[in-house]
Formats: C-alpha cells, sequence, structure tokens
C-alpha cells in the first residue's frame, strides 16, 4: 500500500514540507485553520520545499494530511491555533431536524421532527447558533436537484424560525465516490466525516469549534476535529450516545448549567 504523505507549517512565510504532494488527487477542500482571523493555504497550491509561503503573517500549523493512492482514502487531522468568538451547534439534517426517509430530498418527503426543538431551544437559550452540516450525495446520485435541495432547505429554516429557532446557515456536500451525475463523483474532505464543511462554518460565521458541539445520527458525524465535541443520537446503535432527545436534553442541560444559571 504506498502512502503519500505531507507534514507543513510555516516558519517565517516558509511552507516546510516533509515528501511531494501528488496534485493528480483532488480533495475540493481549503485546508484552513477553524479561526475566523486566521488566513489559509489552499492545498493545491502548494509549492517545493522551501518556496516562500504568502508572507510571515501566514500562520498555519498542525495539519497532517495522509493519501492513499489506492482507494483515494482521506486521514486529516487539525490542530487549533485560533479561535472565533461565537460558540455553535452543529447539527445534520437528516434524523435530526427531519426524518431520515431514504434521500429526503424535496419538500414533499419532509417530514419534520418536533422532538428536537426543546434541545434546539435549550442551545438557543444558553448562546449558541445553530448551523447545519449535510451530507447530499442524493444529488450527486441523481435522486434530486440542487434547485430541489434549496427549496427544502428554506422550507426547514422556516419551519424552525416558526418556532423560535433560527439557524443561521446550511452547509452541504453534494458529491461521493460512487455519484453518477456528472461533476459530482469525487472524494471530498466536505463530506463527512472529514471537516470541510465544519471549518467553511468557523470561517464565515465565526465559531469556536472548540467551544461547540456537533450532534448528529451516524458515526460519520463525528467530525475527523478532535477539538469538536460530536455527539450520537440513534436508538438502533449500540455506539450512540443517546437513544432519545429527552435523554440528550437532559445531558445537556447538566452541561449548559452555568449559562443557563439553572439551580
Amino acid at each position: 500500500m504506498k502512502i503519500n504523505s505531507i507534514n507543513k507549517a510555516f516558519k517565517r512565510g516558509r511552507l516546510v514540507a516533509s515528501e511531494s504532494f501528488d496534485q493528480n488527487i483532488e480533495l475540493n477542500l481549503c485546508f484552513n485553520e477553524p479561526s475566523c482571523n486566521t488566513r489559509y493555504w489552499r492545498l493545491a497550491g502548494v509549492g517545493e520545499v522551501g518556496t516562500e509561503g504568502p508572507g510571515s503573517d501566514f500562520i498555519f500549523t498542525g495539519l497532517t494530511y495522509q493519501a492513499n493512492k489506492e482507494n483515494d482514502e482521506l486521514a486529516i487531522d487539525y490542530v487549533s491555533i485560533g479561535a472565533g468568538e461565537r460558540k455553535a451547534l452543529l447539527l445534520d439534517r437528516d434524523g435530526i431536524l427531519i426524518r431520515d426517509t431514504a434521500y429526503p430530498g424535496k419538500k414533499s418527503d419532509v417530514i419534520f421532527m418536533d422532538e428536537v426543538i426543546p434541545v434546539l431551544k435549550l442551545f438557543r437559550d444558553s448562546g449558541y447558533i445553530i448551523a447545519v452540516l449535510t451530507n447530499q450525495s442524493g444529488i450527486g446520485r441523481g435522486k434530486y436537484t440542487e434547485n430541489d435541495f434549496v427549496e427544502t432547505t428554506r422550507y426547514i429554516h422556516q419551519f424552525y424560525q416558526d418556532h423560535g429557532i433560527k439557524i443561521e446557515s446550511t452547509y452541504h456536500c453534494p458529491f461521493h465516490p460512487d455519484a453518477t451525475v456528472d461533476g459530482y463523483k469525487k472524494v471530498s474532505g466536505f463530506r463527512k466525516p472529514y471537516p470541510g464543511m465544519a471549518l467553511q462554518a468557523a470561517q464565515e460565521l465565526k465559531i469556536d469549534l472548540s467551544q461547540s458541539f456537533m450532534i448528529g445520527d451516524r458515526q460519520s458525524d463525528r467530525l475527523k476535529i478532535s477539538y469538536l465535541k460530536s455527539f450520537i443520537i440513534n436508538e438502533k446503535d449500540e455506539k450512540s450516545d443517546f437513544k432519545s432527545f429527552d435523554e440528550m436534553k437532559t445531558y445537556f442541560e447538566s452541561i449548559l448549567k452555568p449559562e443557563l444559571n439553572i439551580s
């Protein structure tokens, strides 16, 4: 099994790399630290060892990247060097906000999960913003279109807004290695469990991921970011953290007690 790896860091504006990077592997990911104050380096633009970086004010550390050329598997780990000022609750969509009914990509497919609302209000009242990170391979598989997804997303946002819950933004990854629609068949660093969507959200919404939470219903929702706390709710998964939203709410009430001032 052949592995190409690159460890890199900027020191005085220079890129230090252990090995060359194979430009033929498309990652579709800007490798950036999850900080609203830190610029990022696009890995596809990496030069040779010792070439000048973009300047001494460019700080980037703590990334290890590995690509297995035989099956395009990715292994990525990040270490935070900065933080935005906002705490966030990051959510999967299908199985958390709406029922996962086998590619629910159209508005007519949506069945809302009212039982999650008390959990969302708990985080809202504790000062957390809410954003959604969702794998949507159904687009790449031809089950529904990007336009369908946009219409469905607006519908979901409005439903929760009507219940007092503001969703700041929804991020989606339509790519999949088995996609059948042209342009969508690829390995993507935005597809969970890879951290692309979370890093993009952190950059755009000024989120401190180390003070945030991720909640999903599949093990792939445990993102490859060691300092982001991830939890799974799934009554059929023995490895899940919670079996019900009531159980989840009770747990987070104890975790968020200082913010809520619960006596």
